[in-house]
């Protein structure tokens, strides 16, 4: 079976439109002694899927079975995402509960709820004479390939000849520097500075529109953070040498500083429903939901993960209906239709909401 395997929230995958669509979760052990339960647990995926009569899914993901390979990736979760023409796969670092969804839509909801929680990140490990750009969440980070041929290294960015210093403002651009002897390295690092925040905000967190994490000794983080244009530098930061972690214990750093985050973060979402609740742009009743989402006048939308919405939307003359004998998770789809809406999607957990609903608004609007 051919699959592309996904390490961030989005894919491509997400935008096809011709099914029909397969969805697959279940929970997996990364260790060789458990991966026959593993295969269990795909088996009995496919056997539901026989009643669907869909044999080119089927046949795909018999191949998988006993696949070493694909095995030897997996960590405590699994997500297979599939149409006629493309899979993707999802090695998650947490547990997610069993499910088959057949459709003429991805099912998205746990893993909307598995990034969100983990609030997926990028990190810049900086010192004097380098940068580094790492991604990932307090579980796993990984570095990232540089996007282009510009310089990276100061002694490229600034050159090496002190008498006629030159430095880029930008990348690809040259600018003549100051030669003075006294602060001639504080200049040269606050150049140097200025040349990696406007790298990586033009061409790193420009595209991914995630946070950004400074890693950094502590004398550099309020240099940096002086010149830093960059609006989605976060204002804490990890204080260390980045040269003398491992992988690991950046992640650790990370879960300590993005652990109080996700707190704040959670309460300010409350917040802000409430306040727009009370000024009338805001809203915890289904039918208010159905339509700001058919109408695209959603801000945010929080879905409650641990109940269930079915029914029918019709976008052409923009009407739904609530209907508890229907198959179809209408929570996922108006997610689907939310975020191609450009709108903040969160999946929370009944205690994490800003009300105990299904499901609530802010609108545009």
């Amino acid at each position: 079976m051919d699959y592309h395997v996904a390490t961030s929230f989005y894919h491509p995958i997400f935008e096809i439109t011709q099914g029909p669509f397969v969805s697959i979760y279940f929970e997996t052990s990364p260790y060789g002694l458990e991966r026959q339960k593993n295969q269990i647990n795909l088996k009995n995926a496919i056997n539901k899927l026989d009643k669907h009569e869909l044999s080119h899914f089927i046949d795909q993901l018999n191949e998988l079975v006993d696949d070493v390979n694909f095995w030897n990736q997996v960590k405590s979760g699994l997500a297979i995402l599939m149409t006629p023409d493309q899979n993707v796969i999802y090695f998650l670092p947490d547990a997610v509960k069993s499910s088959l969804h057949v459709g003429e839509m991805l099912h998205i909801l746990p893993l909307l709820h598995h990034f969100q929680q983990l609030t997926e990140v990028q990190l810049l490990l900086l010192n004097r004479e380098e940068f580094k750009i790492y991604q990932g969440t307090y579980h796993e980070v990984r570095p990232l390939a540089y996007p282009n041929d510009e310089p990276i290294l100061s002694k490229d960015v600034l050159g090496t000849d002190t008498s006629q210093r030159y430095f880029s403002n930008a990348p690809g651009g040259r600018v003549q520097g100051d030669d003075g002897k006294s602060t001639l390295s504080d200049v040269d690092m606050m150049r140097y500075f200025q040349y990696v925040d406007k790298y990586v905000h033009d061409f790193v967190s420009k595209e991914s529109q995630l946070p950004l994490v400074l890693v950094a000794l502590p004398e550099y983080h309020s240099h940096f953070r002086e010149i830093s244009e960059n609006e989605f530098l976060m204002k804490e930061g990890i204080k260390m040498d980045f040269s003398r972690f491992s992988n690991e214990t950046l992640a650790l750093q990370l879960e300590n500083l993005m652990t109080p985050h996700i707190r704040n973060l959670l309460q300010s979402w409350r917040d802000r429903f409430r306040t727009a609740q009370a000024n009338g742009q805001a809203s915890d009743f289904v039918e208010d939901v159905l339509s700001a989402v058919i109408e695209k006048r959603v801000d945010t939308l929080f879905i409650n993960r641990q109940k269930s919405l079915h029914g029918l939307l019709n976008l052409e003359d923009q009407t739904y209906l609530i209907d508890e004998k229907r198959e179809n998770d209408l929570l996922n789809e108006i997610a689907i239709l939310a975020l191609k809406a450009k709108s903040k999607v969160l999946v929370l957990d009944e205690d994490e909401m800003p009300t105990p609903a299904t499901c609530a608004i802010i609108t545009r609007y």
